[in-house]
This record gives structure tokens, C-alpha cells and sequence, in this order.
């Protein structure tokens, strides 16, 4: 919705400053110039292909608007609903620009994690996915921040499978291995409340499960079945699930 106010406030903008008295022919059609092209640019770059360089010109372009109700609103008789219009898409462009830098820094630290757990060096990588996760947490994107828990879980997951692998293990190992459960089932369940829609993440639940389930884990089987039978039902047409409820 935040985003939609954007192109919006800018077209109530241009429709106000294009009906004034006050501004010149040039000055108009400057004003139609950089509106048209701020709702061109970023209509093309939230609906079509997503491009941040895009989105800041966008972005700027809005911003530069704002600078051209400047001689209207130096007659006060109709300075007011300019001024109210340029607020708003201030306000706007400020609270856009702050989700895009928040999501432009998390995805930058979520390829980092991506990076060190390919590496093997899972510590580091949960370090920096708890990053994300913050960042993904500060802005307006469910699916961004679903993904930063399910890269959390995704690193536990595999944190659990050397612990699994432990020939004796120690009493600190069995400690960190039940607190790592807890926060990869936590973190996993989290990412499916934020995008319910998101097959990889019951996929990956029911990974955890099934691996707890091989550790002899109460109701670990019947966890993992469900989590598999709902990733079917988002993607029927995955073969990588049916080949993971056969295991």
C-alpha cells in the first residue's frame, strides 16, 4: 500500500499544479515531464522488472517535483493544498526510500550468509543472517523477511546435521543441538507465517522434522509428513517433495 501511495500523490500533484494560474507554460510542462516520468519509472520497475537503479531515478525524479509549486505557494490563497500534496509525497518518497535502502542492505548481507554457509563456515553465516534478519525486520517486505528466517533455519538445519553426525558427542554438544532445534523449528515457523505461500519453507520444516524424527524424536514423523504434505499442496508440481516424503 505504501508503495502505491507513491505514483498516486505524485498524479494528484501534477493534476494540481497543471490547473494553476499561477505557473507558466514552461514551468507546467516541466511539472508534466518529471511526474509522467516518476510514475512511468517506477510503475515499469515495481510491475514489470524489479531495478533499484530505476526506482532511484523514480525516486528522484518525485523529489524533484516537490521543488515546483515553489512560485505557487509564494501566493498564499493557494498554497495550501500544494503544500499538503508536496508534504505527502515527501513523506512518502522518504518512508519508500527507507524500505528500499533497508531491502537493498538485507539482501547484500543475506548473500553474504549465502556465501560463508556455501564455504561451510555456518557460524559466520548465522552471524550474518542474523543481520538480515534484522534488516528484514526494520522494512515492509514479508517475503524478504520470511526469507532471512528461512535462511536462519536452513543454517540450523545444517548445524543439526553435524551435531547428528557427532560419534560422541559431549554434553555440550547434546545442549547446543537441543537449543538449535528450537530456534531452527522457531525460525522456519516464522518464515511460513510471513509468506504462507512460500513451498520452501514447509519443505525445509519438514527437513528439520524428519531429521529429528531419524533421532528418535516424539512426534517428529507425523511433524515432518505435515510440513511435506503442505509444500505439495503449494507446489504440486515439484518433484524434489514427493522424493523427500519417500525418505
Amino acid at each position: 500500500l505504501t508503495w502505491a501511495l507513491l505514483p498516486f500523490l505524485v498524479l494528484l500533484f501534477m493534476v494540481r499544479h497543471l490547473r494553476s494560474s499561477v505557473l507558466t507554460e514552461e514551468e507546467k510542462r516541466r511539472v508534466l515531464f518529471l511526474g509522467s516520468g516518476a510514475i512511468y519509472l517506477f510503475i515499469g520497475a515495481t510491475l514489470y522488472i524489479f531495478s533499484s537503479t530505476v526506482l532511484l531515478f523514480a525516486f528522484v525524479l518525485a523529489g524533484a517535483l516537490l521543488g515546483s509549486h515553489r512560485k505557487e505557494t509564494e501566493h498564499t490563497g493557494k498554497s495550501y493544498a500544494s503544500t499538503v500534496l508536496g508534504v505527502g509525497i515527501a513523506v512518502v518518497v522518504v518512508l519508500c526510500a527507507f524500505v528500499f535502502t533497508t531491502a537493498a542492505l538485507g539482501n547484500s548481507v543475506r548473500n553474504q550468509a549465502l556465501i560463508a554457509m556455501q564455504k561451510g563456515d555456518l557460524d559466520n553465516a548465522r552471524v550474518q543472517a542474523l543481520r538480515a534478519e534484522a534488516l528484514g525486520s526494520l522494512g515492509l517486505n514479508d517475503a524478504q523477511h520470511a526469507d532471512a528466517k528461512r535462511l536462519l533455519s536452513q543454517i540450523g538445519y545444517l548445524q543439526l546435521s553435524q551435531f547428528a553426525n557427532s560419534a560422541t558427542p559431549s554434553a555440550e554438544t547434546l545442549q547446543r543441538f537441543a537449543s538449535t532445534s528450537e530456534s531452527a523449528i522457531a525460525d522456519v515457523k516464522a518464515a511460513t507465517l510471513l509468506n504462507p505461500l512460500d513451498y520452501r519453507s514447509y519443505v525445509l520444516q519438514g527437513d528439520i522434522y524428519a531429521l529429528l524424527a531419524s533421532l528418535k524424536v516424539a512426534n517428529a514423523q507425523d511433524a515432518a509428513k505435515l510440513s511435506y504434505e503442505t509444500a505439495a499442496k503449494l507446489n504440486p508440481t515439484n518433484p524434489s517433495i514427493p522424493l523427500a516424503q519417500a525418505r
